[in-house]
């Protein structure tokens, strides 16, 4: 098993690592042994003593942490520092974003006396206070990010229909009088007998039969945020119902005022109709 032996100036410095098979070191310490016994017997008045070395134990310590690792991490501290640094920018843009206050963390100098091994553990606790600090941010931030995260899941992204868009939102010739007018949805190429998905949590607040869209169905999703289904074949949901994204509200058909099978979709943001394309991701 080989032994590492860490030979350290007066100041503490590290000189340099020696590692040692369990033999080899034996054999050099029976040779010192012989060469003390031989040379320390007393000389004639005058004569230089030689003076038998002393074997101090290591410490446990430098025992479990042998020269290579030591330097291994003196090797990647900077990169670690690196690391740190990144993930302290980038929450800052998050607490920016949110306008949340920043931990200020208070570090000492780094020290620039003492050895290696002193510089080193100044280092590591220098980054652990940091990580600390960061560790309190990222708590700080989660209520934030909670309710970001309640905000987006209740935007209707989902498309209801897999189809193309065959009429947009907004100013168009109206197939009936061919004049313009405003279109307050899109409309969706969807065949008879499609199943409408609701594209976000939410709530029906509507269901009823108008002369324009025929059997229709509106959704409530919270934060002033309704989408609006018509021509539709059925509605499979009922009044006041709770629905979840993706759930199956109700079968395309072509009822009301159309000229051929289609889904009418509407997006309404408080009261009033908006784009729905912007909102679709997914």
């Amino acid at each position: 098993m080989p032994i590492d032996i860490l030979v350290v100036g007066h100041d503490g410095r590290r000189l340099f690592c020696l590692r040692l098979h369990a033999r080899a070191l034996w054999v050099a310490l029976a040779l010192m042994l012989i060469t003390t016994v031989a040379a320390g017997i007393k000389t004639t008045a005058g004569r230089p003593q030689i003076h038998a070395a002393v074997a101090i134990p290591v410490d446990s310590t430098l025992r479990e942490q042998p020269c290579e690792m030591l330097a291994l991490v003196e090797q990647r501290l900077p990169a670690l520092e690196s690391e740190i640094s990144a993930l302290s920018e980038a929450q800052a843009s998050i607490r920016k974003l949110f306008r949340v206050r920043q931990t200020i963390i208070e570090t000492a100098e780094r020290a620039e006396t003492g050895g290696s091994e002193a510089l080193l553990a100044s280092q590591l606790d220098r980054l652990l206070m940091v990580i600390h600090a960061e560790a309190k941010n990222v708590r700080a931030l989660e209520p934030f990010v909670a309710q970001a995260a309640r905000a987006l899941a209740g935007l209707p992204s989902r498309w209801p229909v897999r189809a193309a868009i065959t009429s947009q939102f907004g100013q168009r010739l109206s197939p009936w009088s061919r004049t313009t007018e405003f279109h307050e949805g899109i409309d969706l190429a969807a065949r008879p007998g499609t199943r409408v998905l609701a594209p976000s949590d939410g709530r029906v607040a509507l269901v009823g039969n108008t002369p324009e869209y025929g059997n229709t169905v509106d959704l409530d999703h919270g934060n002033h945020i309704r989408t609006r289904f018509g021509h539709l074949e059925r509605v499979t949901v009922a009044m006041g119902q709770q629905v979840e994204r993706g759930q199956p509200i109700a079968i395309s058909g072509n009822t009301g005022r159309t000229t051929g099978p289609h889904l009418h979709y509407e997006v309404i943001v408080r009261g009033r109709p908006v784009d729905p394309r912007p909102y679709l991701s997914e």
